[in-house]
C-alpha cells in the first residue's frame, strides 16, 4: 500500500513538474506586467524547490513491500 502511494506521488510530481507553461504560471502569479523571462525564472525556482521538498519527503518514507 505504501509502495503504491509512493509510486503515485512520484508520477504526480513528474507530471506536474513538466506541464506548467509560462502562460499558466503568469495566470497563477496574476501579474500581467511580468516578463516571460522573469516568469520562467520564478517557475523554474519553484520547480527546484518542489524537487527538494519531494526528495526530502521521499527519503523520510518507509517503503513496505
Amino acid at each position: 500500500h505504501t509502495f503504491k502511494r509512493l509510486k503515485y506521488c512520484e508520477h504526480v510530481y513528474t507530471t506536474v513538474r513538466h506541464m506548467i507553461s509560462i502562460q499558466r504560471t503568469k495566470e497563477i502569479l496574476a501579474d500581467a506586467n511580468i516578463s516571460d523571462a522573469e516568469v520562467e525564472a520564478i517557475r523554474d525556482s519553484f520547480r527546484d524547490l518542489t524537487e527538494i521538498i519531494f526528495k526530502k519527503w521521499n527519503s523520510e518514507q518507509t517503503v513496505v513491500d
